[in-house]
């Protein structure tokens, strides 16, 4: 029986172009055999239909519980696609004698699981933010600040430290989430209403670049790109607006001075991208 399949980065890329993976696969022992016993494993190659499948060949003693093996690297892994590893277990070790077959299905890895473990490898480690019930990968040497309460938490992970009574930074991540949020007539806001409120709010005083209803991946709802002019220096602003419930919000929020936030963003995007946020109950 399989435990645990699917694909694992391998780091040390040149770049994103040179992305490579490794298939790697668990598997339960159910009912140990009477004797030594020879594995083959066959990956199927994400290189193409005319590319050889990759093998791996492993012995199952009869005190053997569990197995786990991993593949040589590959390239080309298709987030969309459905790859196939077939287990085959032989009485002999020419493979002439096929005592058992097992087929396991594995997708593809997914953009968000990608740039957890890009950014794991360039040394961003996991933060727990406790009030707003999420997880936040922190670039190293960024600073990590709560607040708020029970109807409007908010998480800080910024590059300066947040000093004064303003709360100030320049470079920063913020989630924030709220509860209970009603319209004038004293109504649960919906949530196809909640991103269209602060979307309107934005097209009247900001200059808002780009708007993108996105219904993929751990933040689905609206991203809203705009440039905040009333700040000192102008501030370039990245939001994500998502509503799982009526009356209640997430909204996640990446801000750079604008003169610098092309190289901001490369470390800014990374952590937008693989928030992990518990939904309200």
């Amino acid at each position: 029986m399989t435990t645990a399949g699917g694909f694992q980065y391998q780091v040390g890329r040149k770049s994103d172009k040179e992305r490579r993976h490794a298939y790697f696969l668990s598997v339960d022992v159910i009912k140990p055999f009477e004797n030594k016993v020879f594995a083959e494993f066959e990956f199927e190659n994400p290189a193409g239909s005319k590319a050889a499948p990759l093998r791996v060949e492993r012995q199952i003693e009869t005190v053997d519980k569990k197995l786990s093996v991993e593949s040589a690297p590959v390239k080309g892994v298709q987030t969309s696609h459905i790859y196939t590893v077939a287990l085959r277990v032989y009485a002999d070790s020419e493979k002439t004698r096929l005592l058992t077959e097992h087929i396991q299905k594995i997708q593809g890895p997914t953009e968000f699981q990608n740039q957890w473990v890009v950014a794991l490898s360039k040394g961003f480690s996991p933060r727990k933010c406790e009030g707003v019930r999420a997880t936040i990968l922190a670039p190293p040497g960024w600073f990590l600040k709560e607040a708020g309460n029970e109807d409007s938490a908010a998480c800080f992970l910024t590059k300066e430290e947040i000093a004064g009574p303003q709360g100030r930074y320049l470079t920063g991540v913020t989630i924030q989430r709220f509860k209970n949020l009603r319209s004038e007539d004293g109504k649960e806001l919906q949530p196809q209403n909640i991103a269209g409120i602060g979307l309107k709010a934005l097209m009247e005083k900001q200059k808002v670049i780009r708007v993108v209803a996105n219904s993929e991946g751990p933040l689905p709802g609206y991203e809203i790109e705009y440039l905040a002019r009333s700040t000192t220096p102008p501030t370039h602003i990245f939001q994500v607006w998502r509503s799982e419930a009526p009356g209640s919000a997430t909204l996640i929020m990446a801000e750079a001075p604008a003169a610098r936030w092309r190289t901001d963003w490369e470390v800014l995007e990374p952590i937008i991208r693989t928030i992990d946020v518990d939904p309200y109950q």
